[in-house]
C-alpha cells in the first residue's frame, strides 16, 4: 500500500470519520462518497486500502471541487478517486445496485425533509443488496440557539446565524435540518433501510473545506450504519 503522511498534507481525521472508514470491508470495491471530505482525505484513504477499490466522490463546493481534483492527481489516484461537481439532492446518475458502500458524513443535513427522503431513496436504488450506507447528521444544539432563528415547518430547515471563535455572532446564515434519533431513523425507515446501529455525540466540527477554522464548541451529532 503506498505510504502517504496524511498529517503533513494537512489531514485532520475526526473520530467519526475514522470509524466511518473502518467500517469498510474489503470485498466493499466501489464506493459513493457525497459531500466530499478535507480534500479528499477520507476518499484518499479509502482508496489506499484496497488497490481493486473505486470511489465516486461528489461536491457542490466548486473550490473543494478543484482541491481535490488537484490533490489526487498528485497522488496518482485519479484512475482510482472520480471526482465530481455534483448536488446529492439531484436524481444520481448512477445504475441500480451498483454501489457496495455509501459514506454520507455532515451531508444529509443540508437537505431539506422532502428533498431528503428523495436522496435516500436513490441510496437505496444504487446501493447493492446487503449494502451499506454510513450516515453523519447534525442535532439541534448550541449554534442553533440564536435570537433571529427562522423555522421553515413544511421543509423542517431551520436557518441561523453562525458564532464566531469568541462565540459572538457573526452575519454569516446557515440552513440545516438538525435531525433527532427519531426524525432521522423514521426518514430511514421510510427509505427501506435497516438500521444496524444509532448513537449520538459531540465531536468537534469545523466551518470550512480545509478544516482550519475550528468551531468554537463541540457539537452533537448522530451517527448511524443502515444497510439493504
Amino acid at each position: 500500500m503506498q505510504e502517504i503522511d496524511f498529517r503533513e498534507l494537512g489531514a485532520k481525521f475526526s473520530p467519526s470519520e475514522k470509524r466511518g472508514i473502518g467500517l469498510i470491508k474489503d470485498t466493499d470495491l466501489l464506493i459513493f462518497c457525497p459531500g466530499i471530505s478535507t480534500c479528499g482525505f477520507a476518499e484518499i484513504k479509502m482508496a489506499l486500502q484496497n488497490k481493486k477499490r473505486q470511489i465516486i466522490a461528489t461536491t457542490i463546493d466548486t473550490e473543494g471541487f478543484k482541491k481535490t481534483k488537484k490533490i489526487t492527481k498528485q497522488l496518482n489516484l485519479s484512475n482510482r478517486i472520480t471526482v465530481k461537481n455534483e448536488d446529492v439532492a439531484q436524481p444520481m446518475p448512477y445504475h441500480d445496485k451498483c454501489f457496495d458502500f455509501i459514506y454520507a458524513r455532515l451531508i444529509l443535513h443540508y437537505l431539506s425533509k422532502q428533498e431528503l427522503d428523495k436522496t435516500l431513496k436513490e441510496f437505496y436504488r444504487i446501493l447493492k443488496p446487503g449494502g451499506r450506507v454510513f450516515i453523519v447528521v447534525r442535532k439541534k444544539d448550541w449554534e442553533a440557539n440564536t435570537p433571529n432563528i427562522e423555522y421553515n415547518a413544511n421543509t423542517k430547515m431551520i436557518t441561523y446565524q453562525l458564532f464566531d471563535s469568541n462565540m459572538k455572532l457573526t452575519p454569516k446564515k446557515v440552513s440545516r435540518y438538525l435531525h433527532t434519533n427519531d426524525s432521522i431513523s423514521n426518514h430511514i425507515k421510510t427509505a427501506g433501510f435497516g438500521i444496524k446501529y444509532i448513537k449520538e455525540y459531540k465531536e468537534q466540527l469545523f466551518r470550512d473545506y480545509l478544516r482550519t477554522s475550528p468551531a468554537p464548541k463541540l457539537s452533537s451529532v448522530i451517527e448511524l450504519l443502515v444497510s439493504k
